[in-house]
C-alpha cells in the first residue's frame, strides 16, 4: 500500500512540475523548462530579433519571448510571428532572465501554441 502512495504522490509532483504557468509568474521558474502562457500584447520586429511580449507593451511586459533573426524562418516567419498580437499564447522553452524580465529564446515553431481565449 505504501508503494501505492508514494507512486500517486510521485503523479501528483510531475503532474505539478509541467503545468503551465502564467506569464506573471514566469520569474519564479528561473533556468527551469517551462511553458508561459498569456496574452501577447505587443510584437515588436528588428534587424536583431523578433520580442513577442506579454500581458503589457515593452517597457512593461511581465515575460517575453524572444526570436533571433538566425531563428524567424524556423519559428514560423514574420508574419506569423507578428499575428501572434492580440491572441492567447503558450511559449515553451527554459526560462532565463534579462534586466528582470523574465523570457524564452524561440528557435522553433513548436514551442509556440496558440490558444483560444477564456
Amino acid at each position: 500500500m505504501k508503494i501505492l502512495g508514494y507512486g500517486a504522490a510521485l503523479v501528483v509532483i510531475l503532474s505539478a512540475a509541467y503545468a503551465d504557468i502564467t506569464a506573471r509568474e514566469a520569474h519564479q521558474y528561473m533556468h527551469a523548462t517551462q511553458t508561459v502562457c498569456g496574452d501577447v500584447k505587443q510584437v515588436t520586429v528588428t534587424n536583431k530579433a523578433v520580442f513577442i511580449n506579454f500581458d503589457a507593451a515593452y517597457p512593461n511586459q511581465s515575460f517575453y519571448g524572444v526570436v533571433w533573426q538566425r531563428d524567424v524562418d524556423a519559428a514560423g516567419g514574420v508574419y506569423a510571428l507578428r499575428a501572434l498580437h492580440g491572441k492567447n499564447v503558450c511559449i515553451t522553452g527554459q526560462l532565463q532572465l534579462y534586466k528582470q524580465i523574465p523570457n524564452i529564446h524561440i528557435d522553433d515553431g513548436a514551442q509556440i501554441e496558440v490558444r483560444k481565449k477564456r
